[in-house]
């Protein structure tokens, strides 16, 4: 998804849609009684519940083509989560909804299409040809290292301090003269 970064914010940004949708095709009834291309938008609708529910599977399908294969085990057991969810929800609303279900569909198929197969790829070439530009340069350790325990500085003493000042090295310096 290109929104992916976004988290559940475009969901709640449809929730007043959804439920606005749902609530005036329940409660109107000129748009309880209208149809469209044959469908009655305020009755449940098998045939549009399925088409909704495989376009939601492809969709599924579409973006774990586009997921690093590390990913895919761990992505594949919530690959039906989405698909469930929604045959749960579209069998038992109005079929005006399921239509809003189904354009969302069709919608983030494309966009994960486009994401997938051209805007990734497109990306990860621009990525490869600078790194063929400018690779990454690490630096090597010198061979000539010293003993950690040389490196480490010692503290100064000094014998004016009291037995507790020494322990907590409290005023360690301040005292010289």
């Amino acid at each position: 998804s290109m929104f992916g970064g976004m988290g559940c914010l475009p969901l709640l940004l449809q929730l007043p849609i959804i439920s606005g949708l749902y609530t005036a095709i329940r409660v109107s009834e000129p748009i309880a009684s209208s149809e469209f291309f044959g469908i009655s938008l305020g009755e449940s609708h098998m045939v549009l519940a399925i088409i909704t529910i495989v376009m939601y599977l492809i969709q599924s399908f579409i973006t774990l083509q586009g997921v690093p294969e590390e990913q895919k085990a761990q992505m594949r057991s919530t690959l039906f989560m989405t698909p469930i969810m929604m045959g749960f929800i579209v069998f038992t609303t109005p079929a005006g909804l399921t239509l809003y279900f189904l354009a969302g569909a069709i919608w983030s198929i494309l966009q994960s299409l486009f994401t997938t197969f051209y805007f990734k790829p497109r990306i990860q070439a621009e990525v490869d040809k600078e790194m063929a530009e400018n690779p990454i340069k690490v630096k090597k350790p010198s061979s000539s290292r010293k003993d950690v325990t040389d490196s480490v500085k010692k503290e100064p003493t000094n014998k004016r301090l009291t037995i507790n000042d020494r322990k907590t090295n409290r005023n360690v310096g301040k005292q010289r003269k």
